[in-house]
């Protein structure tokens, strides 16, 4: 499933089964918008990736704070989900 949230120049997709460190880890890709041209400025995943995780389920954006959803994630309670915040 893709989440795709944008903010004028800002794009953001969310990749939730993307396989690229694990199965269903997932990943986010950010996007900036120079004139008519999108370019991809970062590649985001969490800093503990694991399989499950579905990281990028729900994405956010508010200024230069970027917010990332993990809804397999476990923290304190299995598969419970957690949010990762990027600036």
């Amino acid at each position: 499933m893709l989440d795709v949230l944008s903010t004028g120049d800002q794009l953001v997709v969310g990749a939730d089964s993307e396989d690229g460190i694990a199965t269903d880890a997932g990943a986010a890709y950010v996007f900036m918008r120079n004139g008519t041209t999108w370019s991809q400025t970062a590649y985001l995943k969490a800093s503990d990736a694991a399989a499950g995780d579905y990281f990028g389920a729900s994405v956010g954006i508010d200024g230069d704070t970027l917010v990332v959803g993990a809804r397999g994630k476990t923290s304190t309670v299995t598969e419970s989900g957690v949010a990762f915040v990027f600036q």
